[in-house]
């Protein structure tokens, strides 16, 4: 390598080191499903099942929080997508890294397929007492089978 080679590596070298820069940076596209979300559904269930009212669907999913600690003061919500895309909203209380959620909805099968997803409620700033927040996502959208 030649000398003015050798000192451009150096000054480039050093101002990345100055700067903080990350070269082991990745762009959000090149991220795996997994480094992408705080979080993690697995095992996701939707069952029918007659009950004395008709028939429901029981949904059961496991989750895990990687890089997020819940917060037990925080609202949480389960969101089930429906095939059509219609959006069930749970309101659902988590407050360990890892656990599992089930409820039964007033769906039938032909409504799916079924995704889910667990959101935070973010309080916004300046909004009027009683005005929703906005839903951030924890995880990403998952299959129920």
């Amino acid at each position: 390598m030649s000398q003015r080679n050798l000192t451009i590596f150096a000054l480039i070298s050093a101002l990345t080191i100055s700067l903080g820069c990350d070269v082991n940076y990745k762009r959000p596209d090149d991220l795996s499903a997994d480094e992408k979300w705080p979080g993690r559904l697995r095992a996701g269930i939707a069952l029918p099942q007659t009950l004395p009212d008709g028939t429901q669907i029981g949904f059961s999913v496991d989750y895990r929080f990687r890089t997020y600690t819940p917060d037990p003061q925080a609202r949480y919500v389960w969101e089930i997508r429906q095939g059509n895309g219609n959006i069930e909203r749970l309101d659902v209380q988590i407050t360990e890294k890892k656990g599992t959620l089930s409820q039964f909805l007033p769906l039938q099968p032909q409504q799916g397929p079924f995704t889910s997803r667990i959101c935070v409620m973010e309080e916004q700033e300046g909004a009027a007492e009683g005005q929703e927040g906005q839903l951030t996502p924890l995880t990403d959208w998952t299959s129920m089978q």
